[in-house]
């Protein structure tokens, strides 16, 4: 199978290419769609491209769409036929062609995008709707068939609903669904409803079926992340994005400047929102988990209020992990209490068959407790493997603690914080980072995950001392990038660099792993200048920290090495690269021996220079 060429959409928004690597494929979404006028394709997204021009065309429409759903869905990079095949290139197209089944099989969500429908208004907006639906010209193309059936996840999207989150294996919860209808339908004034219970529990999907089920009697339906003020602000941003696409003539967002202070484009949606002739609108708030209490000095703390519409009209459903949310009626998420409701979503996920008659299959789902979250991943991991129910209970008894129990654990046990105790903790989690070199590695990072997750917010928030555990911020770093989460990475990379200069002096050996690191991560992220400053700034300090002599068999020198000859490979500087590779492959013949799997590689390489 080819390699398959993503792109990836970074913290400030800029959406580049992520070159595709051997060693590690990162979880994506993928694009399904029938082609337009002025599509967006490789050569608009190079490096050179004038970029300005790229983003004027038609097609970055659904670019812009496929970034922003797949950050909805926990997803940093995705991958759309346009663009990331150069198609120009006979081979390259040749063997996409060939591998787009497996493509579309392996991706994490696949988003059907449908140009052609919009949500009607009227009376009859249902009939209307599905009458369209079947006829979208999506349905008449061939190839959008191996579209349909090899994706696990496959969401339709309007260009009215394209910012609402798919509901993914969705079970019972009926008597929640019944109640929020009673609370939220109906009602002459404001209407709102707070979802509130611990990470895990299926908030969000609740409140995305409760959208498929009901969207008809809504005439507006937006999502908004509440997890910080900065993304409430630019939720409000596309908010207004999406009503000037479908209504131009709205006079009040008119004239908005959309890349301008986000204030004033909350306050205009605001009253867009509080106009007495639009009052069918409904606003989910999602992962408003960190509210703004009175007298708290919290910076990171949100004020919801503030993003409320002030109108007496529409209808509000807040999803909220605090139990002090009491911006409506308020709906406590519990744990799925019947074994038969967890055993369908071990199924559905897992594609295996589990039931009742299965011993192993009740055993697993006993074990996670009724949790969503917990028998979703565990069904997803399960769906790529090998492994039973019965070895993937084993497997995971190690580290299972789940996100909801890091909720209670911090909540209950530690009333009040304790710099040691958090610094202890960081410090347990990194020494478990595991190396490439170990069997399963990816295994043991899977396990890690959640702990690491938890302890990456207090150490960006500044609530952990990370004088003295440098070397700890190091192995996260290593952790994200494994993940392909390169933003995270690059915040931990910095941190540690910063803290390993201070501690040891940037010369240590220590420092310039760091050094190198951060080179890989720049390449990956296609900021090629940078990379190759590190590397070069890392091999100047090995042969100063190290001296000419024992340099030539100094592991990490000859992998830094290594990582050179593959940038000057990259960027068509033959004769450099050949000399890098040249210095990696005998030092690895002098330390592992010929017949090393790098040795190997490094021979397949310079052959192919």
């Amino acid at each position: 199978m080819a390699l398959i060429r993503l792109l990836q959409r970074k913290p400030d928004g800029a959406i580049v290419f992520r070159e595709p690597t051997s060693d590690h494929i990162p979880a994506y979404a993928i694009l399904s769609h029938t082609w337009g006028q002025e599509e967006v394709n490789f050569q608009d997204m190079e490096a050179k491209a004038d970029m300005s021009r790229t983003v004027s065309k038609a097609g970055w429409k659904k670019i812009q769409f496929c970034a922003k759903q797949a950050a909805a869905d926990g997803l940093e990079y995705f991958w759309v036929d346009t663009c990331c095949i150069d198609k120009k290139n006979a081979v390259e197209l040749s063997a996409a062609i060939n591998s787009m089944f497996r493509w579309y099989q392996n991706a994490a969500h696949c988003y059907v995008y449908l140009s052609d429908v919009s949500k009607p208004r009227g009376g009859d907006g249902e009939r209307s709707w599905k009458v369209a639906f079947g006829k979208s010209r999506w349905f008449t193309r061939g190839w959008t068939l191996q579209e349909l059936i090899a994706p696990r996840l496959a969401g339709f999207f309007s260009i009215s609903l394209a910012s609402i989150p798919e509901a993914a294996q969705f079970v019972a919860r009926e008597r929640e669904l019944s109640t929020m209808h009673k609370l939220l339908y109906g009602h002459s004034g404001r209407a709102a409803v707070v979802l509130h219970g611990l990470g895990g529990m299926g908030k969000t999907q609740l409140a995305v079926e409760y959208v498929r089920r009901h969207k008809e009697k809504h005439t507006a339906i937006f999502w908004l992340n509440a997890n910080d003020e900065n993304s409430l602000r630019l939720s409000f941003r596309n908010i207004a994005q999406q009503v000037l696409e479908h209504c131009p003539s709205t006079g009040i967002l008119g004239d908005l400047d959309l890349e301008g202070d986000l204030n004033r484009v909350v306050n205009a949606v605001k009253t867009w929102l509080s106009l007495k002739g639009n009052t069918r609108w409904l606003m989910i708030y999602d992962n408003y988990d960190n509210p703004q209490t009175p007298g708290s000095s919290d910076r990171t703390t949100v004020g919801i209020r503030r993003y409320l519409p002030e109108s007496d009209h529409g209808s509000l459903i807040i999803t909220t992990r605090s139990a002090r949310v009491s911006q409506g009626q308020r709906l406590h998420v519990q744990k799925l209490t019947a074994l038969e409701d967890g055993l369908k979503i071990l199924a559905n996920m897992s594609r295996r068959e589990a039931n009742g008659v299965d011993p192993d299959a009740k055993a697993l789902v006993s074990k996670l407790d009724g949790l969503p979250l917990a028998l979703s991943t565990a069904g997803a991991y399960l769906e790529h493997v090998t492994d039973s129910f019965a070895e993937y209970l084993r497997l995971s008894a190690g580290y299972g603690v789940h996100s909801c129990v890091h909720s209670w654990t911090i909540s209950v046990l530690n009333s009040e914080w304790d710099d040691s105790m958090a610094q202890l903790a960081v410090t347990c989690v990194a020494s478990e980072v595991p190396s490439r070199d170990v069997d399963e590695w990816w295994l043991l990072e899977q396990r890690l995950l959640q702990h690491i997750a938890r302890h990456e917010k207090f150490i960006t928030n500044g609530k952990v001392d990370i004088k003295g555990i440098e070397w700890a911020l190091h192995n996260l770093g290593v952790f994200y990038a494994d993940q392909g989460r390169l933003a995270e990475a690059e915040a931990m990379y910095d941190r540690a660099l910063q803290g390993k200069e201070e501690a040891l002096g940037a010369k240590h050996t220590s420092t310039l792993e760091t050094v190198k690191n951060l080179g890989t991560l720049y390449k990956n992220q296609g900021r090629l200048a940078e990379a190759e400053d590190m590397y070069r700034r890392a091999l100047q300090g090995y042969e100063e920290a190290i001296g000419p002599k024992l340099l030539p068999t100094y592991l990490p020198a000859l992998n830094n090495f290594f990582s050179f000859g593959n940038l000057y490979a990259r960027t068509d500087r033959t004769d450099a690269a050949r000399q890098m590779y040249s210095r990696a492959l005998a030092g690895y013949k002098s330390v592992q021996g010929s017949s090393s799997k790098w040795c190997k590689e490094l021979e397949d390489r310079l052959q192919r220079l």
